[in-house]
């Protein structure tokens, strides 16, 4: 999530705007963009959003399925872990 300055769609100049990047495993990538004013006083006027797709950057392709079974819990990475977790002291 960033601020920007963008022009929104029928719109011919640029304003503020919250954008947030949105990525999905399955390959689906957009950045949602949420215009806004703030008026003097500090009342803050969200407009009506919109999304741009991208290019994902977040997951890497994966026509095999192989990151999925990849991420697969065992028993031996739990007692590691554990084992870390046990040794380390947090202030």
């Amino acid at each position: 999530m960033y601020d920007i300055r963008t022009v929104p769609p029928a719109q011919e100049e640029k304003q503020d705007a919250i954008a947030i990047e949105i990525d999905h495993r399955d390959d689906y990538s957009v950045v949602v963009v949420f215009p806004y004013t703030l008026s003097a006083d500090g009342v803050l006027k969200v407009k009506e959003p919109f999304a741009v797709s991208r290019q994902n950057t977040t997951f890497a392709p994966d026509p095999d399925g192989l990151l999925a079974s990849s991420w697969k819990i065992t028993s031996e990475s739990l007692t590691l872990a554990k084992s870390v977790a046990d040794k380390t002291q947090l202030e």
